[in-house]
């Protein structure tokens, strides 16, 4: 008598079924990984337009404007304008993020020295406690960086 050779249907059925719990206790903590990349993401495409809208305002020597692509709503992404008004570079916002500006400023104005009239701090992410979220900050002189929000 021949033996065959494979698996029963029973050591399928529990083979698949520990990969299924698998699965469904890894789920949480990849949803979270992803929400972290949007939000360093959209940080870094924020920080990298605000860099260089200040290159070109250096270049230039004429002002370049950071604006929100919606009136007021930094959420809805920006755009670099040169002096003239025309669109330099723009960036999105993926997913359910906002984008706060807690002194409610909506344009950052680079001066041709690459100096800002004050100092602004971005914060992305969703704006819930305990959810990740990154600060933008861009100094009068308009040096900025991107870094972990301290949540205040």
């Amino acid at each position: 008598m021949r033996r065959h050779a494979g698996f029963t249907l029973v050591e399928l059925m529990i083979t698949v079924t520990v990969l299924m719990t698998v699965v469904a206790l890894a789920a949480p903590s990849f949803t979270d990984t992803i929400r972290d990349h949007q939000v360093r993401s959209t940080a870094n495409d924020f920080y990298s337009l605000i860099r260089f809208a200040r290159a070109e305002a250096l270049r230039s020597g004429d002002i370049v404007r950071v604006l929100p692509l919606a009136n007021e709503d930094w959420s809805k992404g920006a755009r670099a304008l040169s002096a003239d008004n025309t669109e330099l570079r723009r960036v999105g916002v993926s997913g359910d993020l906002k984008i706060l500006e807690k002194n409610n400023i909506y344009a950052l104005v680079f001066n041709g020295k690459g100096y800002l009239p004050s100092q602004v701090v971005l914060t992305v992410g969703r704006n819930q406690p305990g959810k990740p979220a990154r600060d933008i900050t861009v100094l009068l002189s308009g040096f900025a960086w991107n870094n972990e929000s301290s949540g205040s």
